[in-house]
């Protein structure tokens, strides 16, 4: 009985050596990112996890949250917190650091204990009535040429993967949130266009029925100027109908049902266009070393390399070590008894299996190598196409100002000179649908630049969080320190 009480003293020890160096196998949560709403954030060299230290913030409670006057930065910091899709990366990403831990059992004893007892005549006992009898029994892997190894790195680097993809979940909210609050915003300010239009459409009008009056203009002008003010209508009616679309769009990125009430601080500023001038060569850079997207086709090919790795280590022998203790209490004597030795294990024919495995291990490795390569020239791509749209929507943005302006002016020209009878009423509106398009471009411009500069930063995997505003994220295009980040 004290040699049981001592190895399960000893069993006891090694637990609590173990929970202070907080491996995987005891608490896995720790090699997840904190919250949902963090990114995880990987050592420098890429090879280990690092241990986040800090504890889950309480998520905010809706009910202590204004839902008035919300600028984008308070918008982003509900959604990171509230979006079900980092809530479902993140526990994505808590399930792989589990596996992780699971994978890891094999480098401990596994250690089996057994209870039993009987009353009754018992003739094998000699007339005895009862026992008692207690069973431990341990065995431990020695030896597996590198078996178990494969299998913890694979687990690890499915971790790694899963973590990367929660980043990458994050980093789509960020770019999902700014693109909806900047198209809702563009839809309110297509409505307060369209009713400016609709003004001077009806100013037009009236214009025509004034000169009808007077004898210098016919019904068919009336007629005409009266048709363009109904469309105005018309699309006064579309923008508001926008307007509600986009707004109910924008709350379901939130984590909001669409229905939620909730209003907006209009805080869009000019983007100060001539601060990226960095190349594009540099800015594909930047996005090879940060995209989540990347690094997770990396991991996932690290793992794929590890799978390989294990699949050829299952047909070799395995060395396990073995030890038994029991005790028996009969009657009014009781017996012990203990036992230790050595298990050599030689796998000689499963029906292919370990063949089979090898080959689907090289062609999920193929697989991954095949995606990876897809990912990165896909990165490149995004990058690419969102520099020269952004670039391509501040020129837009520019020239639609000189457009506004011009329209403005000829408008103005044409309604005067028609009401001194200097133009006919094809001119006037003519005049007011190139000023109400001018407004819609504008508008349209002003947008796809700032959709345009968020795709951008995403394409190359900046990081943009709420307590960072949106104005700062240019500094990262300048960033050039890369020496430290390794994939």
């Amino acid at each position: 009985m004290r040699h049981f009480l001592g190895l399960c003293a000893l069993v006891f020890a090694l637990i609590l050596s173990a929970c202070h160096k907080a491996p995987p196998e005891i608490n896995p949560a720790k090699y997840a990112a904190a919250t949902q709403a963090n990114q995880w954030k990987p050592d420098k060299d890429r090879t280990d996890i690092l241990l986040e230290e800090e504890k889950i913030a309480a998520a905010d409670s809706l009910t202590d949250q204004s839902t008035q006057d919300l600028k984008l930065l308070q918008l982003i910091d509900i959604a990171l917190k509230n979006n079900p899709s980092t809530r479902i990366a993140w526990a994505q990403a808590k399930a792989a650091a589990a596996s992780w831990g699971m994978s890891r059992s094999t480098y401990y004893p596994e250690i089996n204990g057994t209870v039993s007892g009987a009353a009754g005549r018992i003739p094998a006992l000699q007339g005895g009535s009862n026992f008692v009898s207690t069973d431990l029994n341990i065995s431990y892997l020695l030896f597996d040429f590198g078996g178990r190894g494969a299998k913890a790195k694979a687990a690890k680097e499915a971790l790694i993967a899963a973590n990367w993809s929660h980043n990458q979940a994050i980093q789509d909210l960020l770019r999902d949130v700014p693109t909806a609050y900047n198209t809702y915003l563009a839809n309110v300010a297509l409505q307060k266009a369209q009713v400016k239009n609709l003004d001077e459409a009806n100013m037009s009008l009236a214009a025509t029925e004034l000169r009808r009056k007077s004898g210098v203009s016919t019904l068919a002008d009336v007629l005409l100027a009266r048709s363009k003010a109904s469309q105005v209508k018309v699309n006064l009616a579309q923008a508001k109908g926008a307007v509600m679309i986009s707004q109910g769009d924008l709350a379901r990125v939130v984590g909001w049902p669409a229905n939620m009430q909730f209003s907006v601080h209009d805080e869009l500023k000019d983007l100060p266009v001539e601060k990226v001038d960095e190349s594009v060569d540099g800015m594909i850079e930047i996005a090879k070393v940060r995209r989540p997207a990347l690094n997770q086709a990396f991991s996932t090919l690290k793992q794929k390399e590890s799978e390989l790795t294990s699949a050829k280590r299952a047909p070799f022998p395995t060395l396990t070590g073995s030890g038994d203790f029991s005790w028996t209490k009969m009657r009014n004597n009781q017996n012990t008894g203990m036992y230790g030795g050595v298990q050599l294990n030689i796998p000689i024919f499963k029906g292919f299996e370990y063949q089979n495995a090898i080959k689907k291990a090289k062609a999920d490795l193929q697989a991954a190598q095949a995606e990876f390569e897809n990912t990165e020239e896909s990165v490149i791509a995004d990058v690419w196409n969102a520099y020269y749209n952004f670039k391509t929507s501040a020129e837009q943005l520019i020239a639609s100002k000189s457009l506004l302006e011009s329209s403005t002016e000829s408008y103005k020209v044409s309604l005067a000179r028609y009401k001194e009878g200097a133009a006919e009423i094809t001119e006037l509106l003519d005049a007011q649908s190139t000023l109400a398009n001018a407004r819609a471009q504008l508008i349209d411009a002003r947008t796809s630049l700032y959709n345009s500069f968020v795709a951008l930063m995403h394409a190359m995997g900046s990081e943009m969080d709420a307590n960072n505003s949106t104005s700062t994220t240019y500094d990262t295009i300048q960033e050039r320190n890369l020496t430290d980040e390794k994939r």
